[in-house]
């Protein structure tokens, strides 16, 4: 089958289809002929490796966690809710995503767990909705550590709303945890999507000072119950001067991370009085019950994932390459073969 595998680190141009064998159905799994793969950032961090900017990781490695698909082979059954068969359309987050790991989703086929599987949205082209699992999994689970009373008719910010985590945080916040408000931080460029998406305030990541900013003013009540940081880096220290007593700090693991900071602000946090938590770094691990319920928002109409763009699975250094320049709205799918 056609795959592209990564063997060393080096810079997009090293991305190139070459062939590799169909994989073999593990029990308590589902052969998935690929339609679509979602390229996310974590992508290009295991091809660039260490030295490049990126991650440590475990090669030769097929790229990719986001798949969908057609089932073309399965166990009868499935997950808790879901049972599958064969020619059902699918899309999962399977551990490709995870730089210690062989088997991604930048292939034609690939043997996937059917406790990771969902059904995919009827209401979006199948090979959009590779688009979705990472990014959506990613809000959803870590949303999720934050309780009702925290979050339903609060005051929610969100970093890098219009990245593909970013902007799919805040609509859920908004539409299936309740929050009363959102804030997102972006680029001037990106305010007009981010109100789009119901955000009811942007902020200008862009200049220095931007928490200070914020915060000036006659209005009362600024700070934020929930922040939620897929950026961390200078963000997360300026994100604290907006966080309320008993608030929550949601830390989505990223390059930004820093774990002894995390782990600093945590013991200072615990004896400060105040009440706040800090939650994370948190890493998304695939789901195919939470991804199910993810579907049906879509279906209603609830959750809009933004496709930035569709590029052939040849062309998956020139996803790489928009990708590192860290401007891209959205998500790109590579597309692997016809639905």
């Amino acid at each position: 089958m056609k795959a592209i595998i990564v063997s060393e680190h080096g810079p997009p141009s090293s991305l190139k289809v070459t062939e590799a064998p169909r994989p073999a159905r593990g029990k308590g799994e589902a052969l998935v002929r690929i339609v679509g793969a979602g390229v996310n950032p974590v992508d290009w961090k295991i091809r660039a490796g260490p030295e490049g900017g990126g991650l440590p990781s475990k090669l030769p490695q097929i790229l990719g966690g986001d798949l969908s698909g057609v089932v073309l082979d399965c166990e009868e059954g499935g997950g808790e809710d879901e049972k599958f068969k064969p020619g059902d359309k699918v899309f999962a987050l399977t551990n490709g995503f995870h730089w210690d790991h062989a088997e991604g989703c930048y292939c034609e086929i690939v043997s996937v767990p059917l406790s990771d599987l969902a059904t995919a949205p009827a209401s979006m082209p199948l090979l959009e909705a590779a688009a979705v699992p990472l990014v959506a999994l990613t809000a959803w689970q870590t949303l999720a550590l934050a309780p009702d009373d925290a979050i339903k008719g609060k005051r929610v910010l969100v970093h890098a709303g219009a990245g593909g985590v970013g902007h799919v945080a805040l609509q859920l916040a908004k539409n299936a945890r309740g929050t009363a408000f959102v804030a997102a931080t972006g680029r001037p460029r990106s305010f007009d999507f981010l109100k789009s998406l119901g955000c009811d305030e942007v902020i200008d990541y862009t200049v220095e000072s931007w928490d200070e900013e914020y915060l000036k003013g006659d209005e009362e009540n600024k700070n934020f119950d929930i922040i939620f940081d897929v950026v961390a880096g200078p963000s997360e220290v300026k994100s604290y001067n907006l966080l309320k007593d008993g608030g929550y700090y949601l830390h989505v693991f990223n390059t930004g991370t820093d774990p002894e900071r995390s782990t600093k602000t945590k013991e200072e946090w615990a004896k400060d009085g105040k009440g706040r938590h800090y939650v994370g770094p948190t890493l998304v691990v695939p789901d195919g019950k939470a991804l199910a319920e993810i579907s049906k928002l879509i279906d209603e109409g609830k959750l809009k994932v933004e496709i930035n763009k569709v590029l052939p699975l040849e062309e998956a250094s020139k996803a790489h390459e928009e990708l590192e320049t860290l401007t891209v709205r959205g998500k790109i799918v590579l597309k692997v073969s016809d639905e």
